[in-house]
């Protein structure tokens, strides 16, 4: 409907309306692309984690077990820690986000899950030791999370976070 109101405007001679209603337009291309995207990252069978020992422990590694449910067939399927820092200056609203920690822990290559099957493959995982523990004040906020990244043949790409709580 937008693309036809701009096209009637830019050849009534108005550059300027149809600009107006060109963009909306592409707004809502971007849009209804991304929710297909989400569908479709959507069908892709669960993932989960499961941790030797919770919380974990600056320093000390633990072992990882990543279970992927099938039909799914990866290019490549990763697992990532990472550390968000969140702080908050006093009585302002702006905020400072920052990663100090982004790690990769386990990668592999091409990987295929069969119907009905459930693939499980282990990992190492050490958190550095001078990285902070989880927290959360009203100034500053520590957060630690295991993402998980596929990348989906003839499907669309997904990344499912795990949050931890590192001590």
């Amino acid at each position: 409907m937008l693309a036809v109101l701009a096209a009637l405007f830019l050849f009534s001679g108005s550059k300027l309306f149809a600009w107006v209603a060109v963009l909306p337009a592409l707004l809502a291309g971007l849009l209804l692309y991304a929710a297909i995207h989400a569908l479709l990252a959507g069908g892709t069978p669960r993932t989960t984690i499961v941790l030797k020992e919770e919380p974990l422990r600056r320093g000390v590694s633990t072992s990882v077990r990543i279970r992927q449910a099938g039909p799914v067939s990866f290019q490549s399927f990763r697992a990532n820690l990472i550390c968000e820092r969140i702080e908050r200056t006093r009585g302002a609203k702006s905020r400072l986000v920052t990663y100090p920690y982004q790690i990769n822990f386990f990668d592999a290559g091409p990987l295929t899950v069969s119907r009905l099957h459930v693939e499980e493959v282990d990992a190492e995982l050490t958190v550095p030791s001078e990285g902070d523990p989880s927290c959360e004040t009203p100034h500053l906020k520590i957060r630690w999370r295991i993402e998980i990244w596929g990348k989906v043949d003839g499907a669309a790409d997904f990344m499912r976070p795990f949050a931890i709580e590192v001590l």
